[in-house]
């Protein structure tokens, strides 16, 4: 008898070891990383809430979280602040930054705000010329670029592929798992992408206006005509005298579209839209109203394009 329990034991620490403990910071990338680990494990979402990851504080039992996982996946100190100190003081090789992972050639530059082209620096951007020197000068160049990098379907296969080369690492004796779900996940995105790119064909001329410039992959990918955004900074609201100059830029550039998020306040886009031909929709980038999971990923991309296309097919039948 005490030879089974020894080896119920053994084999219960066997199973608890080759379920590594991952925590992930954001909804569409706790997705991703849930289909690569599945039949491997369950990650946890550290914001489970619908806070924006631009601001925020993080609560006791989220730093614990991050201070008992054997790895941590993020997208950068540029989307997701809050979390940049608490992770200072985590070991290094537990710490996946998407940002760092992904080739540079791959990522889109950060654009300035308002009209694109216009001279603002997205708050994104706001440490690059204030980096000192005792900080690490990698914040510097992460700034350079646009965080929303789950937004591109292929660059998501991509995530995923370098999630499960970490996981690998952890986890040897799920490699073989974590191979074939990242390229399971690849095939997918890559039916996902055809879809999105016929579903989407019909309003590439049709001119948007976004809330804040959070859709650059996405309007690269399927050639979207985005002009622009109502805010500079995600956690500010625009001013009278922005507001004042967005209504007459919205009628010269003939906009058809006004797109606000569920993560802030609607009173802007509803002041700019008022007395204008022009709709008001929403578009959410992380998928806030979503329930957390694999399907969550694949659902936010064809919510976008079925927001996206039924506001700007509206807006033409006007």
């Amino acid at each position: 008898m005490r030879a089974f329990w020894t080896a119920v034991f053994l084999i219960w620490g066997a199973i608890s070891w080759a379920q590594p403990k991952v925590v992930v910071s954001i909804r569409p990338i706790h997705s991703l990383t849930a289909v690569v680990m599945e039949g491997r494990g369950t990650p946890q979402l550290l914001w489970t809430g619908v806070q924006s990851p631009h601001g925020g504080a993080l609560r006791p039992s989220e730093m614990r979280a991050l201070r008992e996982a054997d790895l941590v996946v993020w997208v950068g100190p540029t989307l997701e602040g809050a979390l940049a100190r608490p992770l200072e003081g985590i070991e290094r090789e537990k710490v996946l930054t998407l940002l760092e992972a992904l080739p540079t050639e791959r990522l889109l530059e950060v654009r300035r705000s308002g009209r694109w082209g216009e001279a603002h620096s997205h708050s994104h951007q706001a440490r690059e010329a204030n980096v000192s020197e005792e900080e690490d000068l990698s914040l510097a160049t992460l700034a350079r670029f646009d965080p929303h990098v789950w937004l591109d379907p292929l660059l998501g296969a991509e995530i995923g592929e370098h999630i499960a080369r970490r996981l690998e690492a952890l986890d040897p004796a799920g490699a073989e798992r974590y191979r074939e779900n990242a390229a399971r996940l690849r095939r997918s995105l890559l039916e996902l992408d055809a879809e999105l790119q016929e579903r989407l064909a019909p309003v590439r001329t049709v001119p948007y206006l976004v809330f804040h410039d959070a859709y650059q992959y996405f309007e690269r990918r399927y050639g979207l005509n985005a002009v622009g955004a109502v805010a500079l900074d995600p956690e500010r609201q625009p001013g009278a005298r922005r507001l004042a100059e967005l209504r007459r830029w919205i009628a010269q550039a003939g906009v058809r579209c006004l797109f606000l998020e569920p993560q802030f306040s609607p009173r802007v886009v509803r002041v700019l839209s008022e007395g204008l031909e022009v709709a008001v929709g929403t578009l959410d980038p992380i998928g806030t109203d979503l329930k957390p999971g694999p399907e969550l990923y694949p659902q936010l991309l064809r919510h976008l394009a079925k927001d996206l296309r039924s506001c700007l097919e509206s807006a033409e039948r006007r």
